[in-house]
């Protein structure tokens, strides 16, 4: 573990954001590939596939709250309630679209302990979080529909 893999990052302000963002995000499209996920959908939409309903349901139900809070996706902490998982959550689909599931699972993930957090993210992603945060953040003030279309996952 380095230096610089606390006071920063995710650990900035307790990092609700990075870790149960990312916690969601997986939990999410792992149960969208099961079985039950079709089988105990509530909708057609949900029916047809589970993380593009939540991460729509997730944009109209909360992004107008997180805008309203004047912050950026890395300064959401545990205080900030359910905002910073769900933000998290779409802050990881934004993620996975511009760099991959398997760069996020097998890169940054495998070398983190010993990077650091933002050497391993910047290693990876060839941007430092802020950047994506940035990034993240002109995303958030289009409309829904934009926001949607921008964060859903192809359809297999």
């Amino acid at each position: 573990q380095t230096a610089n893999s606390k006071g920063k990052g995710p650990f900035q302000k307790d990092g609700t954001w990075w870790h149960e963002g990312g916690a969601e995000y997986m939990a999410i499209s792992w149960y969208s590939k099961q079985p039950e996920s079709k089988a105990l959908a509530e909708n057609d939409e949900e029916r047809e596939n589970y993380l593009n309903y939540q991460i729509s349901q997730t944009v109209k139900n909360d992004i107008q709250k997180f805008r309203d809070t004047g912050l950026n996706v890395y300064e959401l902490a545990y205080g900030h309630g359910s905002l910073g998982y769900n933000i998290g959550f779409l802050f990881h689909a934004y993620l996975v679209k511009e760099v991959g599931l398997d760069t996020i699972l097998n890169g940054f993930w495998n070398e983190v302990a010993n990077l650091g957090f933002d050497s391993a993210f910047l290693k990876h992603f060839s941007k430092t979080y802020q950047e994506y945060g940035l990034e993240f953040e002109v995303l958030i003030q289009k409309s829904e529909a934009e926001i949607i279309s921008a964060l859903l996952a192809p359809v297999k």
